[in-house]
């Protein structure tokens, strides 16, 4: 088991015209930060939901694939 963090995101999605609530895991929160600067930095608005984040314990083949 290894402990990630899950993030709680609503996206804005400027290349497909949608707007949508997006769970992810991360291993830290700086992988998380460059999530949301990538996201940005594209033109997309990322806000994070609350409950924003939690530490969850996992297995990595657990995890879910986008």
């Amino acid at each position: 088991m290894r402990t990630y963090i899950k993030y709680y995101f609503h996206i804005v999605d400027v290349e497909f015209d949608s707007e949508y609530d997006f769970e992810a895991y991360f291993e830290s929160h700086f992988e998380a930060d460059r999530f949301i600067q990538e996201n940005e930095s594209v033109g997309n608005t990322v806000t994070i939901l609350a409950p924003y984040f939690e530490e969850v314990q996992m297995r990595p083949e657990d995890l879910p694939r986008i």
